[in-house]
């Protein structure tokens, strides 16, 4: 390796470094929640009001919590409980979804840069 190649590679790894603290930003706290049953919108959640929620699916109910401006599923007819599994859900861009019951939860608001529009 040459001089010019370690220059290169020195220059390399701090322009890599101050272009991820230039574009990363922190996550963004979502307002809404987008709730879809097959892929059809059924409604938008505002997640500023303590709720609980429950909507029909292909194979059963799925229950719906919102507490804190976070929002997550508590119950579903699903075998493995992956959507339970996930938690707690609270910045723009957050999702999941109960696939047997064909149910999915998208976190909205908030304005920011993501990947798509990166």
């Amino acid at each position: 390796m040459t001089v010019a190649d370690r220059v290169l590679l020195v220059l390399l790894c701090g322009g890599l470094g101050t272009l991820y603290a230039a574009l990363w930003q922190p996550p963004i706290a979502a307002q809404e929640a987008e709730i879809r049953v097959r892929g059809e919108t059924v409604r938008i959640v505002a997640l500023d009001t303590p709720q609980r929620i429950r909507i029909e699916g292909a194979e059963g109910t799925s229950v719906l919590d919102v507490a804190d401006h976070r929002i997550r599923f508590v119950d579903g007819p699903c075998r493995n409980r992956i959507c339970i599994h996930t938690g707690w859900l609270s910045h723009t861009g957050d999702g999941t979804a109960c696939i047997p019951n064909r149910v999915s939860l998208s976190l909205l608001g908030g304005e920011g840069v993501d990947a798509v529009s990166f």
